[in-house]
């Protein structure tokens, strides 16, 4: 789930949907509208988690990140990784004005990994050796770039670390 603009997105794979909430006088009250048109079919069965910055972010299964505006999709391509994602779980992003980055919980390889919002790779964040905390069991995160902060959510515990500047 996500949201932008007062609209509300929710990712329902097994509907094979993306629905959209749009905002009424009294809420939420009309039925959602599917984000994507009957065609071209887009697939979200393999579909984890999105996010959005104007662009909607869709994270699936195998490490494919698709990018949607108005329902079509947009280019975009993983570059620069040194090893593949294995059984990405969470992805976050939000407007530019926020968030100039976007970011992967990357489960399998136990990192959050940092790509810029054309795909390209920037950094990854793993816990250092010794310390106790292994990202095992990655659930979510969020980031706050403003502040520097980076929060992982792993099992039972949550996590904050600082983003260094590049």
């Amino acid at each position: 789930m996500d949201s932008f603009f007062g609209n509300f997105y929710i990712l329902d794979p097994q509907a094979n949907k993306l629905w959209r909430f749009l905002p009424t006088a009294d809420g939420y009250s009309a039925a959602p509208e599917s984000y994507f048109p009957a065609e071209p079919a887009v697939d979200l069965t393999q579909a984890v988690d999105l996010a959005i910055d104007g662009s909607i972010y869709i994270l699936f299964k195998d490490g494919r990140i698709g990018k949607y505006e108005g329902g079509q999709a947009v280019g975009f391509n993983l570059t620069g990784l040194d090893k593949p994602l294995n059984n990405p779980i969470s992805i976050f992003t939000a407007p530019n004005e926020s968030v100039q980055h976007i970011y992967i919980a990357d489960a399998g390889n136990r990192r959050v990994v940092q790509l810029n919002k054309d795909g390209s790779f920037v950094r990854q964040f793993k816990p250092r050796e010794g310390e106790g905390v292994s990202f095992a069991n990655l659930q979510d995160i969020f980031v706050d770039e403003i502040g520097g902060r980076l929060y992982v959510l792993d099992s039972n515990n949550l996590y904050v670390g600082n983003i260094p500047n590049q």
